[in-house]
């Protein structure tokens, strides 16, 4: 039997955890002793169309629950391409163009354009139907055989198309520190997308772990709201919830004095969280907040270790079998509280770019060690803290400005619900700040108030020079800024 594939992994809790709840949907319960039934009702349609190992399988629905079951039962068989359902015909065709995909299993509303380029059309009542049984195939290639391929533009860039084997899925997400009592009493909500990597993170860690996935009810576009979140949290008796600190300060504001059942722990990812919103999380709810570090080609890479003062510091301690070091710009280890690149090395890491060799070969070092893009700071305890991003450092004539370090104090501000710090261009200085604000509702503030803030906390020279207020904070899936859009919308204005 094959000992690195994933969806063989998962069943093989059932050998334990037989009645207990795997996923917890929005109308019926899956136990793992029926998990592989679902996933190969999944399989068994794929066989059907002659979709196999080697094939790609787009999946673009519209409930974060049909992901997780597509997303398992299409690498029992194939590579699961998760894929979101706003995506336009522009993005359709550069992933047909790219991945070359053997099927899609898409709504409705999308099933023209796919057709229209010749990729065979499935949609989710099709192939989610449980099956009684299907001999799985062994994984061609072993735990190097593609698993999934996650779509990555990070914050700055184009679409590069990380590919993640059986292999880096299994060493990323099914080791824990916890025993495994601890892992499979736990009971995680779901907060993102369902295309997004979070969902992916959740299903992958919790089902590995024994533990249960709680799916709330979605709207049209698949993202749960923050009350639908609270009701799951309140009927199921969610023990974990992670999310952007933009969704945690949303969720603790709708809560009040609703009755919750106690929660472990808060995880904050995708985004630096403030000091006061972390005492705000764990006053309300009681639980230790903790704040993650990793990438969509390198996850679960450091996380902090509960004490609120570290939290709120944003130091994180390095997760055990993750080798990761601080270097400078040619690749040489730094001194303890030097700041440089953080790198990291391991079977948790991905194994390159989709047809992009040249961005692979800049992305790794020459001995290995994968370039996260990230600055930080190592201690002399190994206690790791993210000061930055390389390509996102705002240089305002000579001085160097991260945005996360100027956003953290913008979200400190009573009134302010979400915020994005970018560069854009200044004839005097190359490059000034600028930010946008999302209020929250009823809030009586105005940008006044939020420079005055600014400039009681932080030098003048790194208080945006422009500040605008709006609806909304343009974010990937993973739930971080999207700075480049910021900085080409203020270009397009003439600014």
């Amino acid at each position: 039997m094959n000992t690195e594939f994933v969806p063989r992994a998962i069943v093989a809790m059932a050998e334990r955890w037989t009645e207990a709840p795997a996923l917890i949907l929005p109308t019926q319960t899956i136990p793992y002793g029926e998990l592989h039934q679902w996933f190969s009702g999944v399989a068994a349609h794929f066989s059907n169309f002659d979709v196999g190992r080697g094939d790609r399988v787009v999946l673009m629905v519209r409930r974060p629950d049909e992901m997780a079951r597509l997303l398992l039962g299409t690498m029992v068989m194939a590579t699961a391409v998760p894929m979101r359902v706003t995506a336009g015909q522009e993005a359709i065709a550069q992933v047909v163009h790219q991945l070359q995909p053997r099927a899609v299993v898409c709504e409705p509303e999308a099933a023209a354009a796919w057709a229209s380029l010749g990729v065979r059309v499935l949609t989710p009542t099709e192939v989610v139907l449980p099956v009684p049984s299907l001999d799985w195939p062994e994984s061609a290639g072993g735990g190097d055989a593609e698993a999934v391929i996650v779509a990555t533009s990070g914050t700055t860039g184009l679409p590069r198309y990380v590919v993640r084997s059986h292999r880096m899925v299994l060493a990323a997400y099914g080791h824990s520190g916890r025993s495994s009592a601890a892992r499979a009493a736990t009971r995680v909500v779901v907060t993102a997308p369902p295309a997004s990597a979070m969902v992916q993170a959740t299903v992958f860690a919790t089902l590995l772990g024994g533990g249960a996935v709680i799916f709330p009810a979605v709207g049209d576009q698949g993202v749960p709201t923050p009350g639908a979140v609270l009701e799951a949290w309140r009927r199921h008796g969610a023990t974990r919830i992670a999310g952007t600190p933009a969704f945690l300060r949303a969720l603790l504001d709708l809560a009040g004095g609703t009755d919750l059942p106690p929660l472990d722990e808060i995880v904050a990812s995708g985004a630096s969280i403030d000091p006061p919103l972390v005492a705000r999380l764990q006053e309300r709810f009681g639980a230790q907040v903790i704040n993650g570090y990793g990438l969509t080609e390198a996850p679960g890479l450091a996380r902090s270790i509960g004490d609120p003062g570290m939290v709120a510091e944003g130091w994180m301690l390095p997760t055990p079998g993750r080798d990761l070091a601080v270097v400078d710009m040619q690749g040489e280890p730094v001194s303890p509280e030097v700041e440089g690149e953080i790198v990291t090395r391991g079977p948790h890491v991905f194994t390159g770019y989709l047809g992009d060799p040249e961005a692979t070969r800049e992305a790794f070092t020459a001995d290995g060690w994968f370039r996260t893009g990230d600055l930080g700071i190592m201690d002399g305890r190994g206690m790791l803290r993210i000061t930055g991003r390389l390509n996102e450092v705002i240089n305002r004539g000579g001085e160097k400005i991260a945005p996360d370090e100027v956003e953290s104090i913008l979200m400190g501000c009573p009134g302010v619900a979400d915020a994005a710090v970018f560069a854009v261009s200044d004839d005097r200085l190359g490059e000034e700040i600028a930010a946008i604000v999302k209020l929250q509702a009823g809030a009586a503030v105005d940008l006044r108030t939020v420079r005055r803030h600014l400039l009681e906390r932080l030098p003048a020279s790194r208080v945006p020079r422009e500040m605008v207020i709006v609806t909304e904070i343009p974010r990937n899936a993973s739930g971080k800024v999207m700075r480049n859009l910021l900085s080409a919308a203020h270009r397009g204005k003439g600014s």
